[in-house]
Order: C-alpha cells, then sequence, then structure tokens
C-alpha cells in the first residue's frame, strides 16, 4: 500500500472511531465490532487518539464474564473553535467545543468601512472570547468565516468582501496556526438547523430572511446548493408557472423580477412599507410614535400583536409573497422540510404563521411538508459555521499521526 493511501485508511479509521464516541462512551471492544475493524487496530488508533487528547477514558464496565472493560469518551474539552460572521458593518463571533456548543459570543460594535482596522479587531475579540476559557492560545482548533456572498475563489481580482475574508483568514493562520474556512453564511445556517430536522434523510430548504433573501438546499440524495436571490427566487416561477395560483398575481406584481424580489419580502421591506403607509396620530404605531424614521422591527411586531392594521399587512404582505416563491422551490426541489429563519424573528410569529398556513393550503404533495421556524433563530449560522470548524479541526488533528502507521 502506498504512503499516502495509508495516510487515509489512517485518517479515516481515526475520524470513524472519532465520530462513534461522539455519539455514545464505548470500550474498545465495542468500538472494533461497531467499526468492524480488528482489536489490534482499534488499540492502535485509540493509543493515539488518548495521547492527542481527543478522548479520555470515563470509567469502567462489566462485560459479565468478570472482565472489566476501559470506557471511552470524546474531550469536547480538547480545544475550541471560532465561527465568524463578517458583513459590510457588522462583525458577529462566537467561540464552541468540539461538541458544537456555542460557549462565547460577540459582536463588534458597526463600523462604517470593512478595512485592516477593522479586521485587527475581530482577531483581537477571537483572542478576548478564547481567554475568557483559557490561557492557551494554541487552544483555538480552527475558525469558519461567513458571508452571505462568498465567490468561489478565482485566478482573477476577488471582489471586497472576499478580498476582507481572505486578508483575515491569513490573520487567523498567522495567530492561531489552525485550519480556517471561507462559507456561505446560509449554508451554515442550514448545517446548523438541520441538527434539529425531523426527517434527517430528507430534503432540507433553509430559507434566510434578514436583509437580503436566500436560500440553502441540503440532505438525502441531493448536493448543498445556495439559492441566491439573483439567481434563483425570480426565474422559478418561468420554470413552473402553474405551481400554485397565485403565480400569476405574483408575476403581475413585478415581484418576480429577480433583482427587487429582497425588496419585497425581506425585513427592511417590511419596516419600509409600514413607513410608508404611517399616520400620525391613527392606529397602535401613530399613536406611539410621531414619524416613521425611527420604527424599528419589534416596533412593527408589538403594532402587530395590538391589531394595527398597518401593521399586520406589512407582514402578511411579505409573507405571502415569499411563501408563493417557497412552493415553486417545494415542488421544484422535492423538499421535505422547510426552514424559516435569520433575523425576520425579530417580527414575531405573524411572517412566519402566514407562509406556513398558504404552503399548506396551496400545496398538494404525496408526502407531509414540514414547515417550521428556526429552532436556532438568528443563531443558526454561528452554530453551523462551529460544525465546519469542528470537522476541519478534527481531520486535521486525526491526520497529525506518527510518520510510522
Amino acid at each position: 500500500m502506498f504512503a499516502k493511501d495509508q495516510r487515509l485508511v489512517h485518517l479515516t479509521n481515526q475520524l470513524l472511531i472519532l465520530n462513534a464516541l461522539r455519539k455514545e462512551s464505548l470500550a474498545r471492544v465495542e468500538l472494533a465490532k461497531k467499526l468492524h475493524m480488528s482489536g489490534p487496530s482499534v488499540s492502535k488508533h485509540v493509543d493515539q487518539l488518548l495521547e492527542k487528547g481527543l478522548i479520555l477514558e470515563s470509567g469502567v464496565q462489566s462485560s459479565g464474564l468478570g472482565r472489566r472493560r476501559v470506557l471511552l469518551k470524546f474531550n469536547p474539552r480538547r480545544g475550541y473553535v471560532c465561527a465568524v460572521e463578517l458583513c459590510a458593518h457588522t462583525a458577529r463571533l462566537s467561540l464552541a467545543g468540539l461538541d458544537g456548543a456555542l460557549l462565547e459570543q460577540a459582536e463588534l460594535e458597526p463600523y462604517a468601512e470593512l478595512d485592516s482596522l477593522v479586521l485587527a479587531r475581530v482577531v483581537k475579540q477571537i483572542g478576548r472570547l478564547l481567554g475568557g476559557l483559557t490561557t492557551d492560545a494554541g487552544a483555538l482548533l480552527g475558525a469558519c468565516l461567513m458571508n452571505g456572498h462568498v465567490p468561489r475563489r478565482t485566478s482573477g481580482e476577488p471582489e471586497p468582501m472576499m478580498q476582507a475574508l481572505m486578508e483575515l483568514e491569513k490573520l487567523i493562520r498567522a495567530k492561531y496556526s489552525c485550519p480556517v474556512f471561507l462559507e456561505h453564511s446560509t449554508r451554515m445556517a442550514a448545517l446548523g438547523e438541520s441538527l434539529h430536522r425531523e426527517n434527517p434523510e430528507g430534503n432540507l430548504l433553509y430559507v434566510y430572511v434578514g436583509a437580503t433573501v436566500s436560500a440553502s438546499f441540503t440532505g438525502g440524495s441531493a448536493p448543498d446548493r445556495i439559492l441566491p436571490e439573483s439567481s434563483f427566487f425570480g426565474a422559478l416561477d418561468e420554470l413552473i408557472p402553474d405551481a400554485v395560483s397565485a403565480v400569476a398575481e405574483w408575476r403581475s406584481s413585478g415581484v418576480s423580477n429577480r433583482n427587487t424580489f429582497g425588496e419585497h419580502v425581506s425585513l427592511p421591506a417590511v419596516v419600509r412599507a409600514v413607513a410608508e403607509k404611517f399616520v400620525p396620530g391613527e392606529g397602535y404605531l401613530g399613536e406611539q410614535f410621531e414619524e416613521p424614521d425611527a420604527l424599528t422591527p419589534e416596533d412593527i411586531r408589538a403594532g402587530a400583536e395590538k391589531g394595527d392594521s398597518v401593521c399586520l399587512f406589512a407582514i402578511e404582505n411579505a409573507a405571502l409573497r415569499l411563501s408563493v416563491s417557497l412552493a415553486n422551490l417545494a415542488r421544484f426541489l422535492d423538499v421535505d422540510e422547510i426552514v424559516i429563519g435569520g433575523p425576520i424573528h425579530r417580527l414575531g410569529p405573524g411572517y412566519f404563521d402566514t407562509a406556513s398556513q398558504f404552503l399548506e393550503s396551496a400545496l398538494s404533495l404525496p408526502y407531509p411538508l414540514v414547515v417550521r421556524r428556526s429552532v436556532l433563530k438568528n443563531d443558526a449560522m454561528l452554530y453551523g459555521g462551529a460544525l465546519r470548524a469542528i470537522e476541519g479541526a478534527l481531520t486535521a488533528l486525526a491526520d497529525s499521526s506518527p510518520a510510522a502507521i
């Protein structure tokens, strides 16, 4: 066997053992049986993983024959991983253990321009979060950097956001010597939310609704795909014109224009719609505010809960427009579960309830379709980013094996 093949087999076996112990504590003989590996091979890998600190001995169990077996468990505090959502004017960070649990979170003060000073602040904030958990700078084992517009790396000049991400990647690698991954934030949100899916084998469509609208489709036999509004939502009604009866109205309203779709269903669109209809002294908001400039999503949620007709209409109108496109997506992509997440949760349950009710009435599928709110709300991408960093960190640690295999 070639050295490259030996290394791959060694890495695969170590990851198999790690993944098994992440689910439950097992003795060596149980690992061998579960993974269909020989006893000596399991012992060799277990000894190496113990030496690396990735697993621990957690007690003993009786075999029933007078023998006592040492139980092994995964060590989620062997180190930490970082997830960073980097945007044009804000940045959010989280630190997680190797079990994916978020331990620390922080958000930078809004900045006017994403420059090298901001990137330095991000790295410094990572150090602060890490310092709250350990004094060992080497404890950061991996990082995932996310943005909603991460393009593929090309040989040409990268766009400004990609340049910022690549520069931040270099800074983190230089300080912590750990693997760093650049990912699309919507894909990472779908990854985080997939841990809570009702059907692990089904196709999941995660829809992010915030300042923009995008989606990620994953699961089952389908490959992971990012579906940004500019290339997907606006064109899909042309592919399936008869998915639902509301498509005709959707087209006539101009919402099907791929460049304006997000202007109708996003969080800023709802706030803008309320502001345009705002009349001082009328309705709940009109009695609370003199002018609409300072309105927040929370204010609109409060107005809807008080029965303010302007707030209710703005929320329901945006939700209905979104649900029409989701009806198309569900049919076209054979979706089993739709999750709606992102900052839109700030409007309360009304947006989601309207969309889910429309989907349930408009779709007639030969299988049950689950439509639910994001369990993780706006933190889904931080959880998903942590999971991506964990995957990379464990692979790197497992691969750091002795030369002789």
